[in-house]
């Protein structure tokens, strides 16, 4: 009896592992993980982290999705591009929903209210993941 129930312990064990490699195989091409998000972050003597600057190709629910992280290491246009349009300011500051890196560039809250006023304002969206007041 013990044996029995060791051996079906050890074949779903056995069988989970095979799921797994046939999925990632099937569902992503590959048998590695393509998240680069290990790229995403950098540590910083401060904040603890925080963006590396670039394009990064990370996997969210199930979807590939570019983060461009600018050079001052926030999401979206240069600060410096932006400031040369002499329109008003509007700052976004928070943590991972802010920061939107869940969703395209495009798709960010502060991106969005941009295109919503019309060329009135430029947004900045200064959200990191992770940071809080906690």
């Amino acid at each position: 009896m013990v044996k029995n129930i060791i051996l079906i312990i050890i074949s779903s064990f056995v069988s989970l592992i095979f799921i797994e490699i046939f999925s990632r195989y099937y569902f992503y091409n590959s048998l590695t993980i393509k998240d680069n998000e290990a790229n995403l972050y950098q540590s910083h003597d401060l904040y603890g982290w925080n963006f590396t600057e670039g394009n990064h190709l990370i996997w969210r629910a199930g979807n590939k999705i570019n983060v461009n992280i600018n050079s001052d290491g926030f999401r979206g246009q240069d600060i410096r591009i932006k400031l040369e349009n002499k329109r008003k300011n509007i700052i976004f500051l928070g943590d991972s929903a802010t920061a939107g890196v869940q969703v395209k560039d495009s798709e960010t809250f502060s991106h969005l209210i941009e295109e919503l006023s019309e060329g009135k304002y430029n947004t900045f969206n200064f959200g990191v993941d992770g940071y809080s007041t906690d």
